[in-house]
């Protein structure tokens, strides 16, 4: 499976996320961002267009948690 990390997690970032997690061809490892992962957590869960996750959405220790899932957040303002 290729791994993969996103860097940006605003509206196209989440979208993504959400689209490799449902499609399972591309295993996530990493996401960068540089704000609080609590908020993007927030807003993953609650899209004011598409449905509310069908998997528990939290987040903490600089991590996400996607279901049973531990995807690493990193919050680096320049990663090249």
């Amino acid at each position: 499976m290729t791994k993969v990390a996103i860097n940006g997690f605003g509206r196209i970032g989440r979208l993504a996320f959400r689209h490799m997690m449902a499609d399972g061809r591309l295993d996530v490892v990493a996401i960068n961002d540089i704000a609080p992962l609590d908020n993007l957590a927030y807003l993953l869960r609650h899209d004011s267009v598409h449905p509310d996750p069908e998997v528990q959405v939290a987040a903490g220790n600089g991590v996400l948690h996607w279901g049973d899932r531990e995807i690493k957040f990193l919050s680096v303002k320049e990663p090249s």
